[in-house]
């Protein structure tokens, strides 16, 4: 249409981001600004938005990135982790996030390899792009 701003989403995919972006200012902060993920309002606001953004970018044909690491997990980390396509787990986001030096898995504590880190740290930075998107989403007026 005439004077339309912004890329053309079908009515799926704009529905799908507005569900994202309501999910992202859905999400409890901390005093220092931090994002909540130990609270149950916390945790249960960061696994919806999660949740959103698996389904957006389903709708939105976003192929995910190579999870060809995953062959090599121990057989019980598959359960949590599968070998192929999506999982969003926020115990290991948080982390991510966070890039700790070690995690603590079943009582045993782990270092994370310096390739682990770096991948962190492009996690970082694409959440970061995310969220700016989502938080220009939330104030554009032209929602239709």
């Amino acid at each position: 249409a005439a004077g339309r701003r912004g890329p053309a989403f079908s009515r799926e995919e704009w529905g799908a981001v507005s569900r994202l972006a309501a999910a992202h200012s859905r999400l409890v902060h901390r005093e220092c600004g931090a994002f909540d993920t130990t609270s149950a309002m916390g945790v249960e606001a960061f696994k919806c938005l999660l949740s959103e953004l698996d389904a957006a970018s389903s709708i939105l044909r976003i192929p995910p990135a190579s999870r060809s690491y995953r062959a090599y997990f121990a057989k019980n980390y598959h359960e949590l982790l599968p070998p192929s396509g999506r999982a969003y787990r926020l115990d290991l986001f948080d982390a991510s996030l966070h890039n700790y030096p070690a995690i603590l898995v079943n009582g045993y504590m782990y270092d994370i390899s310096p390739s682990t880190q770096k991948s962190a740290e492009i996690l970082q930075g694409r959440w970061a792009e995310l969220e700016a998107s989502l938080r220009r989403w939330d104030v554009w007026p032209a929602r239709r």
